[in-house]
C-alpha cells in the first residue's frame, strides 16, 4: 500500500515543483526614483536608501545609464578598505519582505556598474545581508569599467540555502570603497533581484493534502475491487 501511495503522490509533488519559475522579484530602474519599478506579487520591496557615509545623501541621478535614461550616482566612497567602508556606512541598501503566508527563494542580484572617472571613483563593491547582521561578504565585484566605456553587468549569487524558503524580511547592502575623490560617482543601474515567485503557503499545503487524499482514496478503491 505504501509503495502504491508513493507512486501516486510523487507526480503531485513533481507537478508542484514544475510550477516554480525564476522571475524578477524586484527591480530598480533608477529613473529619477529610489522606489522599485517592478515588484512580484506577494512581496514588498523598499525604496533604495544610502548609508550615512554617502554624500550627498540621498544620492543623485545621472543622465548616463545602461538601461533607460538614468542611473543612481553614488558619491563620497573614498574609504581605502572594506573594513573602513563598513565602519563609515558607505553603502546603498534595500529590503525585501514576503507578504503574510508567502515565501521566497532568491537566485541572484544583478546590477550594472560604471565608474565616472579614473582616478576618483570607487573601484570595488561588495554585498552583505541582514541574515547574518551584515557580518560576512556574499560576493565582491571589481574591474568596474570607467566612463566613457559602457556599464558592466554583475551577478551576486544567492542560491545558497540561507536565501531559500524565506518568510521574513531580508535587507541587502552594497558597500563600495577605493575612490580618491569624494565628488566622483559610482553609477548603479537596473538593480534586479531574481528568484522563485512568491508562493502562498496555505494554498500549496492544500494542494499537497488534496493529492495525498486522492492517493488514499484510489488505493482504497483498488483494495475493495
Amino acid at each position: 500500500m505504501k509503495k502504491n501511495l508513493l507512486l501516486i503522490t510523487l507526480p503531485v509533488f513533481a507537478s508542484l515543483a514544475s510550477t516554480a519559475s525564476a522571475v524578477v522579484l524586484a527591480q530598480y530602474g533608477f529613473e529619477n526614483s529610489f522606489a522599485a519599478s517592478t515588484v512580484e506579487t506577494g512581496l514588498d520591496a523598499s525604496s533604495v536608501s544610502a548609508g550615512s557615509g554617502v554624500s550627498p545623501n540621498p544620492p543623485v541621478f545621472s543622465g548616463t545609464s545602461a538601461v533607460g535614461n538614468r542611473s543612481l550616482a553614488v558619491q563620497g566612497l573614498t574609504e581605502t578598505s572594506a573594513a573602513d567602508a563598513i565602519s563609515t556606512n558607505d553603502y546603498i541598501e534595500f529590503t525585501l519582505t514576503p507578504d503574510g503566508g508567502y515565501t521566497m527563494d532568491l537566485e541572484d542580484i544583478t546590477v550594472y556598474l560604471q565608474r565616472s572617472n579614473d582616478p576618483g571613483s570607487a573601484t570595488t563593491v561588495f554585498a552583505r545581508s541582514s541574515l547574518d547582521s551584515f557580518g560576512s561578504t556574499i560576493d565582491t565585484l571589481s574591474s568596474i569599467p570607467v566612463s566613457p566605456s559602457g556599464f558592466a553587468n554583475y551577478s551576486i549569487d544567492l542560491t545558497g540555502s540561507a536565501y531559500q524558503d524565506l518568510t521574513e524580511s531580508v535587507t541587502f547592502r552594497l558597500y563600495a570603497f577605493g575612490g580618491n575623490n569624494s565628488s566622483s560617482s559610482l553609477r548603479f543601474d537596473d538593480l534586479t533581484v531574481n528568484g522563485t515567485a512568491a508562493i502562498p503557503e496555505p494554498a500549496t499545503s492544500a494542494i499537497l493534502l488534496m493529492g495525498v487524499a486522492a492517493g488514499f482514496a484510489l488505493v482504497r478503491r483498488r483494495r475493495q475491487s
